[in-house]
C-alpha cells in the first residue's frame, strides 16, 4: 500500500509540474532560456549536474530578469527547466 501511495504522489507531482509549465507564457520561457544560454553557452554542459543544477541556473536567470517577466515566475521557471532537461541525454 505504501508503494502505491508513493507512486500516486509521484504521478501527481509530475502532472502538477507539467500543468504549471503549460501555464507559462512561451515568450517568458524563451527569455529565461536565452538568459541561461548567455551564462552557459552550451546548455548541455548543465546536464551532467542533473535537474538541481539546471534549476539553479534557471533560478539565477529568473532573478536577474526580474520585472522583465510578465507572468507567473514559478511557472515560467518550471517550464524553462523542463525544456532544458528535455535536451539532456537522460
Amino acid at each position: 500500500m505504501l508503494k502505491l501511495n508513493k507512486a500516486i504522489t509521484g504521478a501527481c507531482l509530475v502532472i502538477g509540474s507539467s500543468l504549471a509549465a503549460a501555464a507559462a507564457d512561451p515568450a517568458d520561457v524563451a527569455l529565461v532560456i536565452k538568459s541561461v544560454q548567455q551564462a552557459y553557452p552550451k546548455l548541455g554542459a548543465l546536464c551532467p549536474g542533473g535537474p538541481a543544477v539546471v534549476r539553479d541556473a534557471v533560478s539565477e536567470a529568473v532573478s536577474s530578469l526580474g520585472a522583465s517577466l510578465k507572468n507567473d515566475k514559478k511557472a515560467t521557471a518550471e517550464a524553462a527547466v523542463q525544456r532544458i532537461l528535455a535536451g539532456c541525454p537522460y
